[in-house]
């Protein structure tokens, strides 16, 4: 009798991975003959997914996202920190401290 290393659901899984991106490849193939085709023939009618985005344009718009997040987390932060210093003024006060 032979064993094998994997169980069929194992191998099942695997070959499901595999199928998806042998189909994101092909997908991706077919974009890159478009673009070429259109590349040499700019008249030809085309179907450009119009979701995609050139490489430049994509790193500036998530250059321009995370400095966005960047600056909403150090309003936050800023929030944050006076919201606890106003907490211990009130503390202090309340406990008739004075420093």
């Amino acid at each position: 009798m032979i064993q094998g290393l994997m169980s069929l659901d194992s191998i099942s899984v695997l070959i499901q991975l595999a199928n998806a991106r042998f189909q994101e490849n092909v997908e991706r193939t077919k974009m890159f003959q478009t673009y070429i085709e259109e590349a040499f023939n700019p008249t030809a009618e085309t179907n450009i997914d119009p979701a995609w985005e050139p490489k430049a344009e994509r790193a500036e718009r998530l250059r321009r996202e995370g400095l966005e997040r960047r600056r909403e987390a150090e309003n936050t932060s800023r929030s944050k920190g006076t919201q606890e210093l106003e907490q211990e003024e009130d503390v202090i006060e309340s406990l008739g401290l004075f420093i």
